[in-house]
C-alpha cells in the first residue's frame, strides 16, 4: 500500500504528480515548494479536467518512468478504471513487489 507522505517514495510520488499535473489542464504545480501529490489526491480526474487523451498520455508516461522505483507498466484493464488520483497511485503502487520501492 503506498504511503503518501514516506519519504523512501518520494521519487515515485513526484512522477505521478508531475504526470497527473501534465494531463491536467490546470496549473497544479503552480510553486515548486507545494508540488506534491497530497496537494491533489482527494480529486478525481474529472475534477481535474482530464480528458480520455489526458488519460493516456499520463498512463504511457508513468509507465515509462515508473521502474526505477520498483514499479512495473499498469496494464491498459487496469488504468482504464482509474477514475481518481486514489486510484492511479494505488494502480501503480500495486504494482511493486513487497520492498521493493526505492
Amino acid at each position: 500500500m503506498f504511503q503518501l507522505g514516506d519519504a523512501k517514495n518520494a521519487g515515485l510520488n513526484a512522477l505521478l504528480f508531475y504526470s497527473i499535473d501534465k494531463a491536467s489542464p490546470y496549473a497544479l504545480a503552480q510553486h515548486e515548494a507545494t508540488n506534491s501529490l497530497e496537494k491533489v489526491a482527494e480529486f478525481s480526474l474529472v475534477q481535474l479536467a482530464i480528458t480520455e487523451q489526458g488519460k493516456a498520455v499520463m498512463w504511457l508516461w508513468i509507465n515509462a518512468h515508473s521502474t526505477p522505483f520498483g514499479a512495473k507498466p499498469v496494464s491498459p484493464s487496469v488504468a482504464g478504471k482509474a477514475e481518481s488520483v486514489v486510484d492511479v497511485v494505488q494502480a501503480v503502487y500495486a504494482t511493486i513487489p513487497a520492498g521493493g520501492s526505492k
